[in-house]
């Protein structure tokens, strides 16, 4: 799991969308995002499936977001289906 105080961002005044573009010189003006994604490395993968996600908001047991993830822990009600990407991870 990535630890996500290792990136340099938030939305804090220190280090909010105003900050970004210190450590991420393409997040000014319109590109707000911190997130790189370089186009020339992305392919279409035909084989990834859509990802489907359907639950009760009422199922979730635990929620915690620290202002750069979020991770909802959800009861046996959730279900989840679909394809996974690199990243991305569904715990049982």
């Amino acid at each position: 799991m990535i630890n996500p105080n290792y990136y340099p961002w938030g939305y804090d005044s220190d280090n909010g969308p105003d900050q970004w573009h210190k450590n991420y010189p393409t997040a000014k003006g319109r590109h707000q995002s911190p997130i790189e994604i370089n186009n020339k490395e992305v392919h279409y993968d035909r084989s990834l499936l859509p990802w489907f996600a359907s639950y009760d908001p009422g199922a979730a047991k635990t929620i915690l977001n620290n202002g750069k993830t979020c991770r909802v822990v959800f009861d046996d009600s959730f279900d989840r289906s679909g394809a996974q990407s690199p990243g991305f991870a569904c715990e049982d």
